[in-house]
């Protein structure tokens, strides 16, 4: 069996074993002698514009102090960004001979590149550090890293000992977010750059020396000072090129619906896109002579109406079947107690409440203002199993016209309550 070290990948066989199935065999029926051959998996240095529900790769959240620092994606396929959180009490400070800020890296190439960030965060007045962190393995001595810290100052720390300072530059006083900053290495030599809007740079001093084997890039919160407070900051991406990524925070999370069989399906918010956590109501509404047979997809089983809760773009199926008679002669039964959409909706001057019994029992059909009054009651006794209609010509209990507005159609049955929404124009 091929097994690769970390960072490897096997590539075949060669010799007496040909192809690249592992594990393989070999018939010994002599001498043989086999090569497995590794090769190193290229080094993928990518843009993140965080729009999406989980951190994930390439992306590593490291916490150094274990005491509760954490990264996770803010506000993914809306106002997208990372956010990292920086405890109280005592200093995670970027520079004092240890990495103590909270910071996420991923994999870089020990080569020439740019790195940029839009860091959208207020920080705490003299506690609060932002930036990018470029860090190496340890070799032979300790890890060294290359630090940018806003909005105070840029200031590049090795990691051997407190304070030992290799750049400190000062940035001008009554920046506020976003800012944008940029490092760039060629060969051993780091150039700096900050922007006030995303456009217009404006060096750091002067770029500076600074001999070091790159191993991780990223992006860092940290505090400093005498029991600095906790804080958060916010980065919108993080390129590796200069400007933001392409087409950044253009991804959408839409819903796709697909029906099987004869029906629609109503969306309380009916969106192009959602947010992650976001929670969007379905209806399945068979048509006549047919029923709801089940979802399948983002929503399983057979609640209906079914709250679906968003982390992506997904699908959700939604079957429909012909009506079966529970016997010879009797009428077409629903298999679930449901109340549609009324149709027309918006509507004036009158709309179509529809609803299927899935039991002969006691229905009570009212229709209820915004506010949670009593306005009309359509329906209030036994009626049979199957589909029914009532009709509301926007009028009280006493015949008087209500004003226009959102109305909800309560329906309660043994089998619960249900309510949807409708809306009158005038």
């Amino acid at each position: 069996m091929a097994e690769p070290e970390p960072g490897f990948e096997f590539a075949g066989w060669s010799g007496d074993l040909a192809g690249v199935s592992s594990p393989d065999a070999v018939v010994m029926d002599a001498d043989k002698a086999v090569l497995a051959t590794f090769v190193a998996v290229p080094l993928v240095f990518v843009s993140d514009d965080f729009n999406r529900c989980e951190l994930g790769d390439p992306w590593t959240v490291v916490d150094p102090y274990g005491d509760g620092g954490d990264a996770v994606l803010s506000g993914g396929y809306r106002n997208s960004g990372v956010a990292l959180s920086v405890l109280s009490g005592f200093e995670h400070g970027i520079w004092n001979g240890f990495i103590g800020a909270t910071h996420i890296l991923q994999p870089a190439p020990n080569s020439d590149f740019t790195v940029e960030a839009r860091f959208d965060s207020d920080l705490p007045t003299n506690f609060g550090q932002q930036g990018i962190v470029i860090k190496e393995a340890k070799a032979a001595g300790s890890a060294r890293r290359s630090s940018a810290t806003m909005p105070a100052c840029f200031q590049v720390a090795v990691d051997r000992g407190p304070n030992i300072l290799t750049h400190d530059v000062y940035m001008p006083a009554g920046l506020v977010p976003p800012l944008w900053l940029r490092v760039t290495r060629a060969g051993d030599i780091f150039t700096q750059f900050w922007s006030a809007d995303g456009t217009n740079w404006t060096m750091a001093a002067t770029p500076f020396p600074y001999a070091m084997t790159v191993e991780s890039v990223g992006v860092f919160a940290g505090n400093r000072g005498i029991a600095p407070p906790a804080h958060t900051v916010l980065v919108d991406y993080f390129s590796t090129t200069a400007g933001p990524p392409p087409l950044e925070d253009t991804g959408l999370a839409p819903l796709s619906v697909i029906v099987e069989g004869t029906g629609t399906v109503d969306r309380l918010l009916d969106l192009p896109s959602y947010a992650c956590g976001q929670v969007e109501q379905l209806t399945a509404v068979p048509q006549i002579g047919w029923h709801f047979a089940g979802w399948s997809g983002l929503a399983t089983g057979m609640q209906n109406p079914v709250a679906v809760t968003m982390a992506g773009a997904g699908t959700v199926t939604a079957r429909f079947v012909n009506h079966v008679a529970d016997a010879p002669g009797l009428p077409l039964v629903p298999l679930v107690t449901l109340l549609h959409q009324c149709t027309p909706n918006p509507f004036n001057p009158q709309t179509v409440v529809a609803f299927d019994l899935a039991e002969a029992g006691a229905v009570r059909l009212q229709v209820y203002g915004i506010d949670g009054r009593l306005v009309r009651t359509l329906a209030d006794g036994p009626l049979t199993a199957g589909r029914h209609e009532r009709t509301w010509n926007g009028q009280d209990e006493d015949g008087r016209r209500v004003g226009s507005g959102v109305y909800l159609a309560r329906l309660t049955t043994s089998a619960g309550s249900s309510t949807g929404r409708m809306v009158l124009l005038k």
